[in-house]
């Protein structure tokens, strides 16, 4: 693989969202999120991201990470809407 590996975009990410001010911290930065606890839990997203400012939005922000084009193929196919305010696809190589 000649991109970015599922590690070294989730720290990217988290590195994103760690703006902090005399206020605080901007966003909440968490990853692997299960939707529910145990063998209960279905699906994992890569990372949340809450906006914690109301000048922010107070969003939540959803993203899945892809490193390879099969895993991309896969997502594709679920259902991802609904999940939060936003979604996005972060992808370690531009030929995904």
């Amino acid at each position: 693989m000649n991109g970015l590996s599922e590690t070294e975009l989730t720290h990217r990410l988290a590195a994103k969202y760690a703006e902090k001010a005399g206020n605080g911290n901007a966003y909440a930065f968490v990853p692997q999120v299960r939707n529910a606890a145990g063998f209960e839990a279905q699906r994992t997203v890569d990372a949340y991201v809450m906006a914690l400012w109301p000048s922010r939005g107070l969003t939540l922000t959803a993203f899945e990470i892809k490193s390879s084009r099969s895993d991309w193929v896969r997502e594709r196919r679920r259902r991802s809407a609904g999940l939060a305010d936003f979604f996005y696809l972060v992808v370690g190589d531009r030929s995904i």
